[in-house]
């Protein structure tokens, strides 16, 4: 008996139907995957909240420095310029994150594309996701020193994945005084594109600078644990100031 093929008009229906079943799966995989990545993210901050907590606690509550371009100080938190990252697993937190040249991948968020640094040189490029608020024993201003300066620490942001778009290295302007919200490094949205898309993820001049303010982002504070919270709660000089009396004329967003 003589076998009957499939038609091309058949084929092509299937060929149809699979295409439309794929389109109609992948944004529900990709949403699933990203989810996945928020979730990794997430523990590489618990990590490195949990590493920081050791590091106080054995230099007496002293906080490590908020590493800046350069060629940085013996106290910083982060070896990572391009000429010290040699020594990355012997100071600051790296030690107790058992880090190596070789073995950085807590230090790296699974949605970041290091090499998409719009700010950032070639040439010392800051190749990790998570940067340090400035505040916090860093450049910031009336930045604490210590541990115990940072008052309701349990509610004060420490580490945070930072945008592609104002990195370029690990000392992080989380809150900034009234009028200077041009300089503001901003939290990443890099496991919620919905709300990123609002409006142009890039900050801008002078006034409210900062957009999408209901995306979220991955933090640490300074009790070591980690979540996933919005701009406007990140960037809020309540959880990004060591001591938000300190700024009794500045307002949390804008001038």
């Amino acid at each position: 008996m003589r076998r009957r093929g499939f038609t091309l008009v058949e084929l092509l229906v299937v060929i149809g139907i699979i295409a439309l079943l794929i389109s109609i799966l992948l944004p529900s995989l990709n949403k699933a995957r990203e989810s996945a990545n928020r979730v990794a993210c997430m523990s590489n901050l618990k990590q490195i909240g949990a590493a920081y907590m050791m590091y106080t606690n054995d230099f007496k509550g002293w906080l490590p420095k908020t590493p800046k371009t350069g060629i940085g100080q013996d106290e910083d938190a982060i070896w990572w310029q391009s000429a010290r990252i040699a020594d990355i697993g012997n100071q600051g937190v790296g030690k107790y994150l058992g880090l190596s040249p070789t073995n950085t991948r807590v230090l790296v968020c699974p949605s970041d594309d290091e090499f998409n640094r719009p700010y950032t040189g070639a040439t010392n490029r800051y190749p990790f996701s998570y940067t340090i608020n400035y505040q916090m024993n860093g450049n910031g201003p009336n930045a604490a020193k210590k541990m115990s300066q940072i008052l309701r620490a349990s509610e004060k942001i420490i580490w945070y994945e930072e945008d592609e778009y104002t990195m370029d290295d690990a000392n992080a302007q989380l809150w900034s005084k009234a009028g200077s919200w041009g300089g503001t490094d901003l939290l990443a949205l890099r496991h919620d594109r919905g709300n990123r898309k609002i409006v142009p993820d890039v900050p801008g001049g002078g006034g409210m600078t900062i957009p999408n303010l209901a995306g979220r982002g991955n933090v640490a504070f300074g009790d070591g644990h980690a979540d996933y919270v919005p701009r406007d709660f990140a960037h809020a000089k309540a959880h990004a100031a060591p001591n938000p009396a300190d700024f009794p004329t500045d307002p949390e967003l804008g001038p």
